[in-house]
C-alpha cells in the first residue's frame, strides 16, 4: 500500500479557506480534505483569491448555502488540477 496523503479535518467550519488575496503561488498539495461543514464551501471557502490546488482529495465535506466541497467567489478563481472532488465541481 502506497502512503496516504495528510489529513485536514474539522468539525465546523470550512476546512481551508483562502480569503487575503492569495495568488497562484499559494499552493495547496497533497492534502485529503475531509468532514468540513461550514455555510460555504466545507472543504475550501474562496473569497478574493486565486490559490492552486494540487494533488488534493475532497470528501464528505457539507456546505448549508453553497456548493458542498468548495465555494468560489464571482471575483477569484483556483486552479485544480490532479485531484479527486467527491461528487464533482
Amino acid at each position: 500500500m502506497g502512503l496516504l496523503p495528510p489529513l485536514l479535518m474539522v468539525v465546523a467550519g470550512s476546512v481551508v479557506i483562502f480569503n487575503s488575496g492569495e495568488e497562484a503561488d499559494s499552493v495547496l498539495q497533497g492534502f485529503t480534505i475531509a468532514n468540513g461543514s461550514a455555510e460555504d464551501g466545507g472543504g475550501i471557502d474562496c473569497h478574493l483569491s486565486s490559490p492552486t490546488v494540487v494533488n488534493t482529495i475532497f470528501w464528505g465535506d457539507t456546505a448549508r448555502g453553497n456548493p458542498n466541497e468548495i465555494y468560489l467567489d464571482t471575483v477569484g478563481s483556483i486552479d485544480i488540477t490532479c485531484s479527486d472532488i467527491e461528487g464533482g465541481w
